[in-house]
């Protein structure tokens, strides 16, 4: 083999460095969890300021209004794609015999 191919061979079988992150990235996915268990366990608001804005934040009734909205949208799709046996097809799609 000559030194170009090997180069080639080394390279090609070379793994990608692990991952690793970094404390910037803890520290984000700790707030997070941190913010998620006042909403939701302490039904508490969330705030947060970010550089040069004024505070923002979410509050336990919006979180919730949210959620709910998420939650009846996710029960809609459901019974679109399954609907019930006997009961009319969705438009555009052949019913069931």
């Amino acid at each position: 083999m000559n030194v170009q191919a090997l180069a080639q061979t080394e390279f090609d079988n070379r793994l990608p460095p692990p991952v690793s992150e970094s404390a910037l990235e803890i520290a984000r996915q700790e707030w997070i969890y941190n913010a998620v268990e006042t909403l939701v366990d302490r039904r508490s608001n969330v705030q947060f300021k970010r550089r040069l804005q004024a505070p923002q934040g979410v509050t336990f009734k919006t979180f919730a209004t949210e959620v709910e909205h998420d939650e009846r949208d996710l029960r809609q799709v459901r019974t679109r794609r399954c609907p019930k046996k006997g009961s009319a097809a969705p438009e555009g799609q052949p019913g069931r015999t």
